[in-house]
């Protein structure tokens, strides 16, 4: 399957990526967008606290080595290293990704498909390795005197924590949406302050601010509820017995016991299915081939192949067609059962509409749904069986194209 999935990627002339690119006048708010606030799915809302007391650090660093010409021994030249390779890594990622994305392509699918952006899920790390690089770096000389920078200090991180705890008790999960107010800005600026305070102050200050600061991180971690992290909200969730869409295990939702269980009872034996109501990553987990699937690059062939299958819904549903014909990753059987796991099973029947002659041509055999199709003898499908995992958190009702 990967080979083949390779083949036709590197054989295909044109991908779904081709099918969106920005003009280049976007360039440079996409670059910004990217630097301070991360690509879309790995955004780790750095730009609140982290790059503004980075900024200012780094600027420290430069202040010094330029005003006593370089004076690193070996020992802090690591650390200058580790925070230069830091800031290439973020900027190089931000600036691969916006240029990609306001149109240029580089002709290679896979390196064309590829999001560079996502790049700054892997800076989360590196940006406490930049902390501890600047905690660990020990000057002969200061800028400054540390009374003045004491007082600094003792300001800066008091809004550190009131800034980072007004984050995380707002409403807002976007950077940018709390920056609307001349009070917000002032602010922003005063962090920028806190991380001059941080390292132009004595040791014992600037390592109990480093703890503050990993803790206010710590806290988002546990209390941040996006949607990509709801830690906290999950354990607590587990904790307190509490079940809930957002507390499925991925036990729950492989449910691999339950899909074995039909397998058998089917004698499966690689036939093509489909997922309607639910991920088809959960059926490829078990063992079975999909003709759907979750595909962020692949050949325009393919996408097109899979439109002439989902064409009767694309006709119903303006929001799916949109969707699927500007971008095309997600090749979902769309329609009036949604694809977002769920502990509720349904019990209302729903609409399916597919071409079910597509569906045969391309070699599906089953379709695996959450609800009961009541379209289905217009539709060509014939109810198999329906499988209820009383312990578990899905109700399939299994489909053969007749």
């Amino acid at each position: 399957l990967y080979r083949f999935m390779l083949e036709e990627a590197l054989s295909a002339a044109k991908t779904n990526r081709t099918l969106f690119s920005h003009e280049m006048t976007d360039f440079w708010d996409m670059f910004k967008g990217y630097l301070q606030n991360g690509q879309y799915h790995s955004t780790g809302l750095h730009g609140l606290i982290i790059l503004p007391i980075l900024v200012v650090m780094t600027i420290w660093l430069l202040c010094y080595c330029f005003k006593f010409r370089m004076r690193l021994n070996e020992e802090t030249k690591k650390y200058f290293f580790i925070i230069t390779t830091g800031w290439v890594l973020w900027i190089t990622s931000a600036f691969v990704e916006a240029f990609q994305e306001s149109g240029f392509r580089v002709g290679i699918t896979l390196i064309d498909g590829f999001q560079w952006g996502r790049l700054v899920g892997f800076m989360r790390p590196m940006w406490y390795i930049m902390i501890v690089a600047f905690a660990c770096f020990k000057p002969k000389e200061r800028l400054f005197r540390n009374n003045l920078i004491g007082l600094l200090f003792g300001a800066g991180i008091t809004t550190v924590v009131w800034y980072g705890l007004r984050f995380l008790l707002g409403q807002n999960t976007t950077p940018t949406v709390l920056f609307n107010s001349e009070f917000e800005t002032a602010a922003q600026i005063i962090v920028f302050v806190t991380g001059a305070a941080l390292f132009l102050s004595w040791d014992t200050c600037r390592y109990y601010g480093m703890l503050v600061l990993l803790c206010t991180q710590l806290i988002y971690v546990g209390m941040a509820d996006t949607q990509y992290n709801d830690t906290g909200k999950t354990l607590s969730m587990k904790l307190m017995h509490d079940e809930t869409d957002a507390s499925i295990t991925l036990n729950e939702f492989y449910s691999n016991t339950f899909f074995e269980r039909i397998k058998k009872d089917i004698d499966y034996d690689g036939e093509l299915v489909a997922a309607y109501g639910f991920h088809p990553s959960v059926l490829m987990y078990n063992g079975f081939e999909t003709i759907d699937r979750y595909e962020s690059v692949h050949s325009m062939k393919m996408q097109n192949e899979f439109r002439e299958i989902i064409a009767p819904a694309l006709e119903r549903y303006p929001y799916w067609r949109d969707y699927y014909d500007t971008w095309g990753g997600r090749m979902y059987l769309y329609g009036e059962c949604d694809f977002s796991p769920t502990r509720v099973k349904t019990t209302e029947s729903k609409q399916l509409y597919i071409d079910t002659n597509a569906f045969k041509k391309y070699g599906g055999s089953y379709i695996f749904s959450r609800a009961v199709v009541n379209n289905a003898e217009e539709t060509g499908l014939h109810l198999l069986r329906d499988y209820d995992d009383k312990d578990g958190i899905y109700h399939i009702f299994l489909y053969t194209v007749e």
